[in-house]
């Protein structure tokens, strides 16, 4: 073998366990040229995207967070789901909530929604790349995600360009939302860092 390709840092050290001596490399998927619309203004939207009715996406903990949130202005958008796949998730909701979870289906033109929200959350157990975070990051959004394994961390470094969160902990994802949804210098500052990721 003249060597190992992994898409991330922490595949990598896997990958070094199990291989042992070669060489190894870390190279992340690309990202799609990403449309920007200028003058399109932030809204009060939390935005999640991803496949329903699977466990790893962690879309329960997203609503479990989203209860939390101080703030009865802003809603929380899932982007790849209806309403009759996402029943389980207004199960989860409070009823104060219910109202405030919008389920877009399939989108069209997933550019113009990143340039709307104003929050973009990758709640995710795991995942093989996180291709929606990366996308967003490129797209300027405010990027919150959970820390899992693997990808977040090649991503996003907390406090500059988003804000990591401990795996899994949706207690803790929600007071990290309700902060960046008062804090609107914070969001705009991640969003301006998150576009200069490379």
């Amino acid at each position: 073998m003249k060597g190992v390709i992994s898409q991330t840092t922490i595949a990598s050290q896997y990958h070094k366990e199990y291989y042992g001596k070669t060489k190894y490399t870390v190279i992340p998927n690309s990202v799609r040229d990403i449309k920007r619309y200028q003058n399109v203004k932030r809204e009060k939207f939390i935005l999640a995207v991803g496949r329903f009715n699977d466990d790893c996406k962690g879309f329960d903990l997203l609503v479990k967070a989203f209860n939390l949130v101080k703030d009865n202005e802003w809603c929380l958008f899932f982007a790849g789901g209806t309403q009759e796949d996402g029943q389980y998730l207004l199960d989860l909701s409070f009823d104060h909530k219910k109202s405030k979870i919008v389920f877009l289906g399939a989108v069209k033109d997933m550019d113009y929604l990143y340039a709307r929200a104003g929050i973009f959350v990758m709640p995710s157990r795991s995942e093989g790349f996180p291709n929606a975070l990366a996308e967003a990051l490129v797209a300027g959004c405010c990027c919150v995600s959970f820390d899992f394994i693997a990808g977040p961390r090649d991503l996003i470094e907390d406090g500059v360009n988003g804000v990591l969160v401990e795996a899994e902990n949706y207690v803790m994802l929600g007071e990290k939302l309700s902060e960046l949804v008062i804090n609107k210098k914070d969001r705009e500052l991640f969003g301006i860092n998150a576009e200069l990721t490379k």
